[in-house]
C-alpha cells in the first residue's frame, strides 16, 4: 500500500488528478483521497497535525503491514531556485533537535539535501537545508508503521532569499506541484519496491 500525505489541498490537487484518487467516504477528521493500492491524507500545516494524519490514514487503511509512505509538498531553501524537487536525506526537528537519516534517499538519481522542520515560518534560511513544518511529525509517526527503507520525503521549492513566502498562493503550489508529478510517481515506485532488511519487522 502506498500512503502519501501533503500538508495543503494544493499541493494534493494535482496528485488526486494525475493518479484520479477520489474522496473516501464518509468524510472523517482528515481529508482522504484513495484508489486501489494508493491513498493520500491532507494533513493541514503543521508536525502535530502530520503525525495525527498518518495515524488517522494508518488506522482507517486496517494498519497495512509494510506499507510505503511519502510526505510530499512545498518547501524554502536558501539558494535553491524555485521548482526544483529535492530529496530530503535527513529529517531534523527544529524545536528539539531530533534528527532521522533517511537511507533510501541518498540512493536514488535525485538532488539530495537536508530538511528542517520549524514551527512557524522561516524567513532566515539555512544555507544547507530545505524548510518545511511537517516532515519530523510525519517522519517520527511513519517509522511506527514501516521500515524506514519504505519512507520517504519529496520537497519542490517555493521560496528561498529571493521570493519570500507571501508570494507562494495555492495557485503557485498547484502549479509547483504540477511539474513533478512524473518524478513523484517513479519515486513512489522505487520506495514500495526497495527490498526490506531480512531482521526487518512490523515496529506497530
Amino acid at each position: 500500500m502506498m500512503c502519501l500525505e501533503v500538508a495543503l489541498k494544493a499541493e494534493a490537487d494535482p496528485l488526486i488528478t494525475y493518479f484520479k484518487l477520489r474522496p473516501r467516504s464518509p468524510r472523517g477528521f482528515f481529508r482522504v483521497y484513495e484508489t486501489p493500492g494508493l491513498a493520500l491524507v491532507v494533513s493541514g500545516m503543521g508536525k502535530t497535525s502530520a503525525a495525527a494524519a498518518l495515524v488517522y490514514l494508518y488506522t482507517i487503511l486496517g494498519e497495512p503491514r509494510n506499507s510505503s509512505w511519502l510526505n510530499i509538498g512545498v518547501a524554502g531553501h536558501a539558494r535553491h531556485l524555485c521548482g526544483k524537487g529535492v530529496l530530503a536525506d535527513k529529517i531534523t526537528d527544529a524545536a528539539n533537535g531530533r534528527s532521522w537519516h533517511l537511507p533510501t534517499m541518498t540512493l536514488l538519481p535525485m538532488i539530495h539535501e537536508p530538511l528542517i522542520t520549524v514551527d512557524v515560518p522561516e524567513t532566515q534560511y539555512p544555507d544547507d537545508a530545505m524548510v518545511d513544518m511537517e516532515a519530523s511529525g510525519f517522519y517520527a509517526m511513519a517509522r511506527r508503521c514501516t521500515d524506514k527503507a519504505h519512507i520517504g520525503c519529496y520537497k519542490v521549492i517555493s521560496d528561498n532569499r529571493c521570493t519570500s513566502t507571501t508570494q507562494v498562493t495555492p495557485a503557485r503550489v498547484r502549479q509547483l506541484m504540477g511539474q513533478h508529478l512524473e518524478d513523484i510517481e517513479q519515486l513512489m515506485k522505487k520506495i514500495s519496491h526497495t527490498p526490506l532488511p531480512k531482521e526487518s519487522k512490523h515496529l506497530r
